[in-house]
Parts: C-alpha cells; sequence; structure tokens
C-alpha cells in the first residue's frame, strides 16, 4: 500500500502589530493548501476467491483542501485578555467540494494577582480520513455469539455458555467497506473555569467542559449489531428506530424458522463506517499542584487531578431517542470518572517519582450486555494503578533511568458475570491485563558541555 501528504503552509506572525491599553496586540495568520492520497491494491486473487477461506482489504481514494486560519490576541485591559480566531477549510473529494468555516472566542480575566477566571466558546470541524471514505468492499471470516436465538432458547446471561455452539459460536461471512458519503465531523464547544495561586508553586483549577459533536465517524462492531437485533428483536428498544432498522438489514439470516421458536441462521454480516448522529458530553476537570523546597532534603513536587463526565447523551441515527449512556449501560461502558496523583522528589542529580492513576466503576458483563435490571447485573470496583521511576542524571550528557508500571501488578476488577465459554473475562476496550513491566534506559546527549 501506498500514502502520500504534500502540503504547502505559509505563516505570517506579528506580536506587536498596535499597543491596546492592556498591552501589545499580537496576530497571526496561515495559508495552507495541498493534497493527500492513499492506495491499497492487494492481489486481486485474494479478494475473487482465489484462495481458499481468505479475503482482503482494499481500496483507494484522494483529495485536495487548502485552509485559512486568522488569530489575534488582544489584552484588552491590564485584568482582560481576549483570544479570537477564525478559519475556513475546503476539500475537494470524489468531486465534491467540503467546507466549513469555524471560530473561537476566548477571555482571561485576573481580578487580583492569584486568581484568574477563564472561558471559551467555538466551534470544529473535522474531515473523515480517506481509509473511512474509500475503502473498498472487504470480506472476512469469523465467528459470534447469536444472541437472540441464544435467548429464545433461554440462554443469557451466565448461562449464555451453556447455548449450543452453532449459536454460540455461529460462523459467519462478514463484509466491511468505507463510505464516500460520509460528512464531516462537526462540534460545537464552551469551557469556563477558574485557577487560584495563592503563593509560589501552588495552584488549584477548575473548568467545566462541554461537546455537542454531530456527525462522529464511528467503524460499527459485529457484537454489537447482534446485540441491538437481540434487544430490537425482543422490544427493549423500539424495532422501528432507525438504530433498530440498520441492526435488522445488516444482519442476513436464512428465512427459515424452527418450531423452538428460533430464527434463521447468521448467514452474513455488514459492519461499514457511520456518521453518529449526535453526542453532547460534559466534564469537570480539576487538578491541583503544590511544590516546596526541602532545603538539604531536596524538592518535592505534588500533582493530583481528576474529571468526572456529568453528561453523555448519545443519538446513534437521526430519529432516534437521545440516551443516557451513563445510566444505561448497554450503550456505553466508559470509565465516569478518573484521578491521578503523582508525587516528585528531587535531590543532586536524582530524581524519584511515584504515580497512581484511579479509573472508576464500570458496568460488569451482564449490565453492558442486558441493562442493569438483569438478575447479577451491576458495576465493577474502582481500578487503581501504581507506576514509579527513579533516575540520575551521571553527566550533563549521561542519564540512567529506570521505570517500573503497574508497580503492584493489579489486574482488572475481577467479573465474575462473563460466561465461562469467554477467554477473556474481562472488557478490553477498558482494561488490559499486561503486568508489572520494567523498563531500564540510558540517555546520552551529544554536545551537552561537561
Amino acid at each position: 500500500s501506498k500514502t502520500w501528504d504534500n502540503l504547502l503552509r505559509a505563516q505570517l506572525t506579528s506580536a506587536t502589530l498596535a499597543t491596546l491599553p492592556g498591552g501589545d496586540l499580537g496576530v497571526a495568520a496561515v495559508v495552507e493548501a495541498g493534497n493527500q492520497g492513499w492506495d491499497y491494491s492487494p492481489d486481486p486473487r485474494l479478494l475473487s476467491g482465489g484462495v481458499w477461506g481468505t479475503t482482503a482489504v482494499q481500496g483507494a481514494g484522494h483529495r485536495s483542501r487548502y485552509a485559512g486560519t486568522l488569530e489575534a490576541r488582544a489584552p484588552l485591559l491590564q485584568q482582560l485578555t481576549a483570544d479570537a480566531s477564525v478559519r475556513y477549510d475546503s476539500y475537494d473529494v470524489a468531486g465534491q467540494q467540503v467546507d466549513k468555516p469555524t471560530w473561537n472566542i476566548s477571555l482571561e480575566y485576573r481580578p487580583w494577582e492569584t486568581l484568574l477566571l477563564r472561558g471559551k466558546v467555538g466551534t470544529a470541524f473535522k474531515a473523515p480520513s480517506l481509509a473511512d471514505q474509500f475503502q473498498g468492499l472487504s470480506g472476512f471470516y469469523s465467528t459470534a455469539v447469536d444472541y437472540y436465538n441464544c435467548a429464545v432458547l433461554g440462554y443469557t446471561g451466565g448461562a449464555i455458555d451453556k447455548c449450543p455452539a452453532r449459536y454460540s459460536n455461529a460462523q459467519y461471512y462478514g463484509t466491511q467497506s468505507g463510505n464516500a458519503s460520509l460528512k464531516p465531523i462537526e462540534a460545537r464547544a464552551w469551557s469556563y473555569g477558574v485557577v487560584w495561586s495563592p503563593w509560589q508553586r501552588f495552584s488549584l483549577s477548575a473548568d467545566l467542559l462541554h461537546w455537542n459533536i454531530q456527525g462522529e465517524v464511528q467503524g460499527q462492531s459485529v457484537d454489537d449489531l447482534l446485540r441491538d437485533e437481540m434487544l430490537c428483536r425482543q422490544g427493549k428498544r423500539d424495532i422501528n428506530s432507525p438504530s433498530c432498522l440498520a441492526a435488522l438489514s445488516q444482519v442476513i439470516r436464512s428465512a427459515s424458522v424452527s418450531d423452538d421458536g428460533t430464527v434463521g441462521a447468521i448467514t452474513s454480516i455488514y459492519r461499514g463506517k457511520v456518521n453518529v448522529s449526535r453526542r453532547v458530553v460534559s466534564a469537570l476537570v480539576m487538578d491541583a499542584r503544590y511544590g516546596v523546597d526541602l532545603g538539604h532534603w531536596g524538592d518535592l513536587s505534588l500533582q493530583a487531578s481528576y474529571n468526572d463526565m456529568l453528561k453523555h447523551d448519545y443519538q446513534p441515527y437521526p430519529g432516534d431517542a437521545m440516551v443516557d449512556t451513563l445510566r444505561d449501560p448497554t450503550w456505553s461502558t466508559d470509565f465516569k470518572s478518573r484521578f491521578n496523583a503523582s508525587a516528585t522528589w528531587r535531590l543532586h542529580g536524582w530524581e524519584a517519582t511515584l504515580y497512581g492513576n484511579r479509573y472508576g466503576k464500570t458496568p460488569n458483563y451482564l449490565a453492558y450486555n442486558y441493562g442493569y435490571e438483569y438478575p447479577g447485573a451491576g458495576k465493577l470496583a474502582p481500578w487503581i494503578r501504581y507506576n514509579a521511576s527513579v533516575s540520575y542524571q551521571a553527566t550533563p550528557a549521561l542519564q540512567l533511568a529506570l521505570q517500573v508500571n503497574n508497580l503492584l501488578n493489579r489486574m482488572p476488577p475481577h467479573d465474575s458475570s462473563y460466561p465461562g465459554t469467554s477467554t477473556s473475562p474481562y472488557n478490553s476496550s477498558n482494561y488490559d491485563v499486561y503486568g508489572r513491566a520494567y523498563y531500564l534506559q540510558a540517555t546520552y546527549r551529544f554536545g551537552e558541555s561537561k
């Protein structure tokens, strides 16, 4: 395969274009133009069935683009600074023009030397990748759980491992492709916050962030499609909603219906790239930093940060109802909160750091597949891991370092709700089973003074 990206860019900046009551007005202007291309053409025999039981991914595409940006930073008063920017992007894709202007405005107000108030509002734009748009129709062979037929037979939750193999390990032929009709990703965002720094090397900050994203590009998951199909067929979701209609049309079954109520076996599944209709997210981010000189004992720096997702509403297709994913685990298993903290000590060329990361609770397997009301569904305990490092500056040019990740060798929280057929009884989208890892590093910088 091959890719290319040609870009011509010009930039003009002036830090002192004019003098304002609060200081100098600075501006920057950028213009750029270029083209991008991608071509992945495997041996045609892989695509025509010339190699039994094997297929491949193929695709090609290119586009040209140009953009212009103008930004100004204006100290309107001694205590008030404004930053404003505007940008225009234009893409020529498959003979069609995709363009969008975006803008951002931010304000910083410092009523006292120790207090800063800040806010920002603006828009964003991003074109889909070439692979998302131009990947050709390609096939693959795999197996999956036929959730609906297993449920018809009474095998759900922890009992799904007793579901007959023709359903619990259903073989199918899958197809996938890009989508030349993908629309660009657009967003509106705003934030506001405060920073308090009453003395040197100490600060506290808190910011509220909000995003309203439309057209987010997402690759569909076969497992999610089969779960959606089950929930739609069972009436737990509106079967006439756009997301249900999509799942039912992409999971292709034979026409037979058995006496036990099961429907036809899965013959093929199509997964593609789609624009998510809408996603609305709000989050609180807090940060604290403190440093202290220990005299003969060196220097100590402490840092801690916390973020909490306050809102995460999701609409897969236009016409679907907005889903509160923080309370409906069948749509998302994201961590609602995260907290990390570190302590760094320095003395005579030595530096040692201890870092901790706490991930909040997430839905377990049963909750993700069937909802919190299902017997045994619930949340997993928080996951805490520690890293540690120590380094020594042997000479101005040579540094030696040892780092240990996952210091206590912590595994993901135990999720006993997974069925016995699962080879990985944890959510690989959230957790990993990498144990304790050691890294030894020597860095030498040539030309450093002795």
